[in-house]
């Protein structure tokens, strides 16, 4: 695979996490939803859980967390589209498509807005995710 676009994955499909990670040529960690590349800071893909992420693919909701902030702030450094997997409430994860960064907040307000729709009280940050068609 070139670069970081998505391999032969078709929107709206279901993949194992497995499938994911050889078909982005990526590795899990330290957050386990950001998927990196080998040896980088670059994230390749992001796969999101509906439950905490209920506005996903659109935005991501990352946690409060040593390892999870700096790597929300990695995420919103990178021009690169990446692939977005959603994973539903059947468990499995759904090809969204191609989604790049179109800005961030972390106005109190809509954190505390976000945190009621998912019933979380961790909340980063949000990062608004756009389509790249």
């Amino acid at each position: 695979m070139r670069g970081n676009e998505a391999m032969n994955f078709l929107k709206n499909h279901t993949y194992t996490w497995e499938e994911i990670l050889a078909g982005t040529d990526a590795v899990a960690g330290p957050v386990f939803y950001l998927l990196r590349e080998r040896g980088t800071q670059t994230v390749k893909a992001a796969c999101l859980g509906i439950e905490v992420n209920p506005r996903a693919p659109y935005e991501i909701i990352p946690a409060i967390g040593q390892f999870i902030s700096p790597w929300a702030d990695n995420l919103c450094q990178q021009s690169q589209a990446i692939p977005v997997f959603v994973r539903e409430l059947d468990k499995n994860y759904y090809y969204r498509g191609m989604f790049k960064v179109a800005g961030q907040s972390s106005d109190p307000e809509e954190i505390r807005l976000r945190g009621v729709q998912c019933h979380r009280t961790d909340i980063y940050k949000i990062i608004f995710l756009t389509e790249v068609v």
